[in-house]
Formats: structure tokens, sequence, C-alpha cells
């Protein structure tokens, strides 16, 4: 598999996507979709896309919660754009929780 491919699979897992109730970190989730090799050659470019998630800073007042964090995810993909739909929906749920 690609490392776009690697990092669009360890997000959710590492996220705990459809599974918590919360969003975590779950390294162990991403070996065990991975493997311990290609979950090490991810940690780094994963960590460095939620950290720039974390970075965004959404006008909050006209869009809302839900929109807001549909915003930020939008404009990572732009400059991330191997994102793909099922780990963008994955980053829009964490950041939705993580700004209430």
């Amino acid at each position: 598999m690609s490392e776009a491919a690697d990092i669009n699979t360890a997000i959710p897992a590492y996220l705990g996507y459809q599974r918590a109730s919360h969003p975590q970190t779950d390294w162990p989730a991403v070996v065990g979709a991975l493997g311990i090799a290609r979950a090490q050659a991810v940690e780094i470019p994963m960590l460095r896309i939620l950290g720039a998630l974390g970075d965004m800073q959404p006008d909050w007042r006209p869009l809302g919660l839900w929109k807001g964090s549909e915003w930020a995810v939008r404009a990572l993909r732009k400059a991330h754009p191997g994102i793909d739909d099922r780990a963008a929906k994955a980053l829009v749920w964490a950041f939705s929780c993580n700004n209430r």
C-alpha cells in the first residue's frame, strides 16, 4: 500500500472513529490495522496532519460547530490532498468534539 492509503487507514483507527464515543489516541489500533512497520512509517505524517488540524481557526460565529469543523477539514485537505473521505469524516468528528 501507499503511504497515503496507510495514513487514511491510520487516522480513523487512531482517533477511534466509529468505535469510541469521543476521539482518542489509540496507537495500538493503528498497529493492529497496519502492522508495526507500516504504522511506524506513517506515525509522524499522521501526527503532523492532526497537529495542522488542531491549528485551524474557523470563524465559528457564522458557521457553527459542525460547519466550522467541515471548513477546517476542507482547508486541511487542500494542504494534504491525499486525505480520503473516510479519514476526512473522522477528522471532522474529532475537530467538532475537540472544539465543543
